[in-house]
């Protein structure tokens, strides 16, 4: 297992498969730089379409990282071919942030799920879809390892463009989910449109029981994502080159996710962010593995052609097959008014909820924060197998890796199931993820040979519920209209942690390597330690699941707030109140319309406005003439 010389590894080979840098401190000035170059735009632009998706729409949103992805392919072979200069490569780091990063597109996702599950089931399909999302991505990694073994980055680099352009058809032709947004019926409402994500943590809305559930989901998220976050560090040790985790959580996550709400209902939203969470690994394994082995026999030229080819074809499947509309279920042959307000932690006061439902909303917000936290930890591990005394070779990295992705895939799935059976609680379910994590990071400690790294994949595997269930919890104790705030707070956090933890992580590790070289599997476990609290806090103060403060039938919007929660729907009501619009607003109030997207038309306000709030809103009407209306078998059901 081990092979060494003079306490150092041998990198004959992973010098011949890789194309060599300056200095490791030149390799790791560039990776900082980039992250902090994608980190900005991608915060700012994630929190932006988060609130803004109502409008533009699930296939617009989900383009966006395509763009961004073939945009960056199309960068790197110019970079390869024209020799240009290493800023070039943080331009290109810029502009996927600033078309929203990977994360959007396990948000749709995630959105998709929540509208075709009920609160039954949702739990299951979250798992299952992070389980074939475990399997995918080990599967891809090993066989990109492979492929890299035979042919250049080059090669590959093309091929993912051609398979991001296949993916842009695919998405703009077949990709239709509009029936599923079931929640918009022929009704005419009005909602405030907000960019106070904390909205979900305040109000009356829900009790203090609820907003503490969904401050402990998020806080184990937060935590869960930043041990999560030093495996990049791993991968950085392994193959000596900047890599972009497939693990952060952005845009394209964002749009999942929100799809997935969209799709299910309570009872079922937990299982299909479960599913999409085990696909989501399966797929970053296997092309994580794939790459490795492409590069092997192709140069880095070709990988990134061929990875500007696929961004292109994602960016054409995007716009001609990815229609959700018909299943933003909100709108349905309806002119609403929406109010925008920057103010993202309105969930965190006001009425809308009771102080338990706030201190939920917290909680779960806390748990992943630390869970992240714990996950990016794990980076130092990885480090820990490419150096003395260990010394991995790349191949059997990658081989590990992918193998750790499909167990997750695997096993993720069969546990929630067994769960299930026994507990049929989320919130104990990601406690006793966090028990699994403390007995993988215990047996790596303590693992001598190669059989016992790989047989830890089974616990890791049951180790990540936080991450899919997170999402599933928070839908519980929010409405519809307000789980896309949820999920920025998640994109911030993983934004967050993946850029500066990993470094963090990383020099720990560096200083610690020849004194404590288990210290990064220490942290990783204390980390660990305050999402499993935090659960166990959520679960005591509220024993059983929340019951969604709506049903599916009557639920809104995902990414609306009402603005008028006794505003009656009625149409001739509306219409009076269109044509006497001026009498119900302050004299010193003046509406100004600006331009008009599609059936959306922005009118700001200017002056004061009755008794509405201090802050500066605009008012945007839309128009929907859409007359289906969504019937449950429009969700997934089990």
């Amino acid at each position: 297992m081990y092979q060494f010389n003079n306490q150092t590894c041998l990198q004959q080979e992973n010098k011949t498969l890789l194309y060599e840098e300056p200095s490791e401190t030149d390799n790791s000035d560039v990776v900082y730089r980039r992250s902090i170059a994608n980190s900005i735009p991608a915060i700012v632009m994630s929190c932006l379409l988060g609130v803004l998706i109502p409008f533009l729409g699930k296939k617009f949103v989900l383009m966006l990282p395509i763009i961004g992805f073939i945009i960056e392919m199309i960068i790197a072979l110019a970079i390869i071919y024209l020799k240009l200069d290493i800023y070039w490569w943080y331009l290109s780091a810029f502009m996927l942030g600033l078309l929203g990063n990977v994360g959007l597109i396990d948000y749709v996702i995630n959105l998709i799920i929540v509208d075709l599950t009920n609160p039954s089931n949702r739990s299951l399909w979250f798992v299952r879809f992070y389980a074939l999302k475990s399997v995918l991505t080990g599967l891809i990694t090993f066989l990109i390892s492979i492929f890299v073994r035979h042919h250049s980055y080059v090669v590959l680099f093309w091929l993912a463009l051609v398979l991001l352009l296949i993916s842009v058809g695919v998405v703009l032709y077949y990709f239709d989910l509009s029936l599923y947004n079931y929640t918009n019926r022929n009704m005419q409402t009005q909602v405030m449109f907000t960019f106070d994500i904390f909205i979900i943590f305040y109000g009356e809305r829900r009790t203090r029981k609820q907003k503490l559930g969904i401050f402990l989901v998020l806080f184990a998220y937060a935590f869960y994502a930043l041990a999560t976050s030093a495996e990049s560090t791993f991968i950085f040790a392994l193959a000596n080159y900047p890599i972009c985790l497939l693990g952060n959580v952005g845009l394209i996550d964002y749009v999942i996710n929100l799809i997935i709400v969209d799709l299910t209902t309570p009872s079922n939203r937990s299982l299909w962010f479960v599913r999409f969470y085990a696909l989501k690994s399966v797929l970053t394994g296997l092309i994580t593995f794939l790459i490795t082995i492409f590069v092997r026999h192709h140069s880095y030229v070709v990988l990134f052609w061929l990875a500007l080819i696929l961004l292109l074809i994602s960016v054409g499947v995007v716009l001609y097959y990815f229609d959700l509309s018909l299943y933003n279920y909100t709108n349905r042959n309806m002119q609403t008014q929406v109010m925008f307000t920057f103010d993202i932690f309105i969930i965190f006061y006001g009425e809308r909820r009771t102080r338990k439902q706030k201190l939920g909303i917290f909680l779960v917000l806390f748990a992943y924060a630390f869970y992240a936290l714990a996950t990016s930890a794990e980076s130092t591990f990885i480090f820990a197998l490419a150096n003395y005394p260990i010394c991995w070779s790349v191949y059997m990295i990658d081989l590990y890796l992918f193998v750790m992705h499909v167990s997750i895939g695997v096993f993720s799935i069969f546990g929630y199931h067994l769960f299930r059976l026994i507990i049929f609680n989320d919130v104990l379910v990601c406690a006793i993820s966090h028990v699994f994590f403390l007995i993988s990071v215990i047996w790596a400690i303590f693992a001598r040979s190669y059989w016992q790294v790989f047989a830890n994949s089974i616990f890791y595997s049951f180790a990540h519920y936080q991450n899919p269930l997170t999402l599933a919890i928070l839908s519980k104790y929010l409405r519809p209209d307000e789980v896309n705030i949820a999920y920025i707070f998640i994109i911030i956090i993983n934004q967050f942690i993946t850029s500066f933890g990993d470094l963090f992580f990383r020099w720990i590790y560096t200083m610690t390597m020849m004194s404590h070289t288990n210290m990064g599997l220490y942290l990783m476990g204390g980390f660990c330690i305050i999402p499993l609290l935090s659960n166990i806090w959520l679960y005591l103060i509220k024993r059983r699941p929340i019951n969604p403060l709506l049903s599916v039938v009557n639920e809104r919007s995902a990414l609306l707030v009402n603005a008028d929660d006794d505003f009656d729907s009625s149409t001739n009501e509306i219409q009076n109140s269109d044509q006497s619009q001026t009498t119900d607003e302050d004299v010193s109030s003046v509406s100004v319309p600006f331009f008009s997207i599609g059936n959306m038309t922005f009118i700001a306000n200017i002056g004061s406005r009755g008794s509405s709030t201090n802050q500066s809103t605009s008012i945007a009407k839309i128009s929907q003439n859409d007359a289906s209306v969504q019937t449950d078998d429009d969700l997934i059901c089990l």
